[in-house]
């Protein structure tokens, strides 16, 4: 099919209209969908024993120690995207709280807010209730805050 120029448009028959407008939309939704993947996020931590704590237990995930730069990082996933714990002395970030915020979908927001509990995470504010999800902000030993969403079935 050739590919008319809009001035020529309306020259066209009904068909080659739709055809140039179902060809358009789908070249402007390629050129909006880029196609993007977090691959790893690294952690600024402070109190390292603390964060390596509440990671492994809130996020269920295997952390394990690698030297480097003359110090221990921690290094493991969560889901599929891999996470590093760094040192802030090493990683240099020089913010009051976290400037990035990540939302985690979770199937047992209970059971999420009580291993962040015990493992020197508070909530923010109580759990928020709607038609659709429940949602907490979780705040790990660092100060960073974490967004966990349930959703209803």
């Amino acid at each position: 099919m050739q590919v008319k120029s809009l001035n020529q448009e309306k020259n066209c028959t009904l068909e080659e209209r739709k055809k140039i407008n179902f060809l358009s939309f789908k070249l402007i939704k390629a050129m909006s969908n880029a196609d993007f993947k977090i691959e790893k996020i690294t952690v600024a931590v402070t109190h390292m024993t603390q964060m390596h704590a509440f990671y492994t237990a809130v996020f269920k995930c295997e952390l394990k120690a690698i030297q480097n730069y003359g110090t221990t990082l921690y290094a493991g996933a969560i889901g599929d995207i891999d996470i590093l714990l760094c040192p802030n002395e090493i990683a240099g970030v020089k913010a009051e709280q976290n400037r990035q915020q990540f939302d985690f979908i979770v199937t047992n927001l209970d059971l999420v807010i009580r291993d962040a509990k015990t493992s020197g995470g508070k909530l923010q504010e109580d759990v928020h209730v709607s038609e659709k999800q429940k949602t907490v902000t979780i705040i790990d030993p660092d100060g960073n805050t974490i967004v966990f969403i349930q959703k209803r079935m």
